[in-house]
């Protein structure tokens, strides 16, 4: 899992909305309502976590959500311990 940082919490939840249309959320039939979440910095700041796969109900299988992001986008992932290191979560075990 990686982590997408938007200068905003209304930017990353912008962005969230894009990539679970895309997969074919919210869906329904199953009660879920997005595909990855959202998480807010104290900062004001918003993260999208990009898990390497997620179920497209547009697709009918697996797609990875890295491959919907824009090269820019994909670029600047963050990784676990770097958000850590920036002060979004005290250790790897709130994640």
């Amino acid at each position: 899992m990686r982590f997408l940082i938007l200068s905003t919490e209304g930017a990353a939840r912008a962005r969230e909305a894009e990539l679970s249309a895309v997969t074919g959320y919210p869906n329904p039939a199953t009660n879920t309502d997005r595909a990855v979440d959202v998480l807010v910095h104290s900062d004001g700041r918003g993260a999208v976590k990009i898990p390497d796969y997620v179920w497209s109900w547009a697709h009918g299988r697996a797609v990875s959500v890295e491959a919907l992001l824009t090269e820019i986008e994909t670029a600047a992932l963050y990784t676990p311990d770097e958000i850590i290191a920036d002060g979004w979560f005290p250790s790897d075990e709130d994640l």
